[in-house]
């Protein structure tokens, strides 16, 4: 997604921009969602706000608190009351979702890491898919790619406009690549959608294959382009 080698080389140098209150959110629901039993250890709720202040969280009392809090547990995220009421919302109207909590109870992985070869671009590529589930079907086995997703707009028009301002589909064949050359019999990339905000409706969003198939090139291009700056050194900014 970045418009250049150059953009992409300081990025990563960076090692991320740091998280957002939306990013908070959405990492926390997906420890709810797919790793309750980590739940409480990688998110804390904030310290009680103090009274009488019309923004008690800029006061000096309630950021020292939130700094013991941060301090007592390393690591951890330090949730508004708010958020985790919405995480917890989220995750109820996930597992209400018959077909997501199909696929999400199913047995399979979770966060795991997948690391793997790439021949053609020389490349040691690294996935780590939300979930993958195996179907067993009479003429061989089927496997799905599970994306847990928090949105805006979990509508299917909000969620084809997510599908092209974010990259998705060549996410999903980016996971494809690695997947199948890791020996993953993959036939779909399926999405759990649920919204962030009231009243967070759940829906299960598929990416078309046809979709996953042209962005395929890309990936492949973008990989190339990517062994070829990381062999030269050089990380070209736009045409001259």
């Amino acid at each position: 997604r970045s418009p250049t080698p150059a953009h992409f080389r300081v990025a990563e140098l960076a090692g991320g921009s740091g998280s957002s209150a939306a990013q908070d959110l959405g990492n926390a629901a997906h420890d709810l969602i797919l790793e309750p039993a980590e739940f409480d250890r990688r998110n804390v709720v904030e310290p009680d706000l103090p009274e009488g202040y019309a923004n008690p969280r800029a006061t000096k009392a309630y950021k020292e608190a939130v700094a013991e809090v941060e301090a007592a547990n390393p690591g951890a995220r330090v949730l508004k009351a708010e958020q985790v009421h919405a995480v917890h919302q989220m995750r109820d109207n996930v597992m209400a979702h018959p077909s997501a909590r199909k696929l999400l109870d199913a047995d399979g992985p979770v966060e795991v890491i997948g690391i793997w070869d790439d021949p053609d671009s020389g490349l040691r590529l690294r996935i780590r898919p939300d979930k993958l589930v195996t179907f067993a079907f009479p003429g061989g086995d089927l496997g799905t790619c599970v994306d847990l997703k928090t949105t805006r707009d979990a509508s299917l028009d909000g969620w084809q406009r997510e599908v092209e301002t974010r990259g998705y589909a060549f996410k999903a064949a980016f996971y494809r690549l690695v997947l199948e050359g890791l020996g993953f019999p993959w036939s779909d990339h399926v999405c759990v959608t649920v919204e962030n905000f009231a009243p967070y409706l759940a829906a299960l969003r598929g990416i078309h294959p046809d979709w996953i198939d042209m962005e395929t090139p890309n990936v492949r291009a973008a990989l190339r382009g990517l062994a070829e700056c990381r062999a030269s050194g050089r990380w070209p900014g736009y045409p001259q």
